[in-house]
């Protein structure tokens, strides 16, 4: 399917939120101004698949078991920034990190300022880099271009090399019982973020995409003569596309800010620490059921 008028108009901002819509569709585009080095970018078309998440717990201990209001912004200090529209592209900037936007599609590249000059540090790719109205069939997409040197950590609990460009991986939770620690994929845990090192300039910055669903991860395997340029991607089976831009300079400073935006972790109580330890030793005992059985008179005791 190709979309003819693509172009998205500013309906209005508020609460450091800019709210966009595709002229004569249903698609609209939320831009987040959340703190000095974060932005965000949330896409629903007609209604919102998940209203709330239950990955963002900004500085928090917990959140409630029903999740938090994806629109819920008050843990977040929303510092002051600048922004203009000139013809066809959006511009909105902080101290830190600025985003450019062609309106004429909703292209977005993105600037980290470093020795005080702003760094082009990512770009969505030229030719369909959203899949607005399932232009690219089912499910959700965002690409990229590879800018200059770059190399890609994170996923959480993956195999292979801590490099990952190059490289395709699936995030799905599976109980991958002995797995190869070269070549398998995937693995137990499904942690949608990952870190750019532009090495060119000696930027870093993160993506963290708030989904839950089964999803991709390519890091450049992917060719296509079509689009012109080499490319990475995020795709997903189902849910809402939304991710947040987190700006370094230094990978260090990424990973605070993201330990800070999905909340500290709680401190599990002393019974679950024994029974991990040990649980699997039950299911491969011969007397199983009488150990197990022990386990709980030992937990009723403490």
């Amino acid at each position: 399917m190709i979309i003819l008028n693509n172009r998205f108009n500013l309906v209005k901002e508020e609460n450091s939120t800019f709210f966009f819509k595709l002229v004569d569709e249903e698609v609209y585009i939320y831009v987040f101004v959340l703190e000095e080095n974060i932005m965000r970018i949330l896409i629903q078309e007609k209604e919102l698949n998940i209203k709330n998440t239950w990955w963002i717990a900004p500085g928090m201990n917990d959140i409630p078991l029903s999740g938090r209001n994806k629109f819920d912004l008050s843990p977040f200090s929303l510092p002051k920034y600048n922004w203009k529209i000139e013809e066809e592209e959006f511009l909105v900037y902080t101290s830190r990190l600025m985003l450019k936007v062609n309106l004429n599609g909703f292209y977005c590249k993105w600037f980290i300022k470093k020795d005080n000059k702003w760094c082009l540090v990512a770009s969505d790719r030229k030719t369909q880099n959203y899949n607005f109205l399932e232009s690219l069939g089912e499910g959700l997409y965002h690409y990229l271009e590879i800018i200059g040197n770059e190399s890609y950590y994170g996923l959480g609990e993956k195999s292979g090399e801590i490099d990952r460009k190059g490289k395709r991986f699936r995030m799905l939770n599976i109980d991958a019982l002995g797995y190869d620690a070269e070549k398998t994929d995937p693995l137990y845990k499904h942690i949608p973020f990952y870190i750019t090192r532009n090495h060119d300039y000696g930027i870093s910055f993160g993506i963290f995409y708030d989904v839950m669903s089964a999803s991709v991860f390519d890091f450049g395997l992917e060719r296509d003569g079509y689009h012109g340029c080499q490319y990475r991607y995020f795709a997903a089976e189902s849910g809402d596309l939304d991710y947040y831009f987190i700006a370094g300079p230094s990978i260090q400073e990424v990973v605070t800010s993201f330990t800070w935006l999905t909340g500290k972790p709680l401190f599990p109580p002393k019974w679950s620490i024994g029974y991990s330890g040990s649980s699997m030793s039950y299911t491969e005992s011969q007397d199983a059921e009488s150990k197990l059985l022990e386990f709980i008179d030992k937990c009723k005791k403490k």
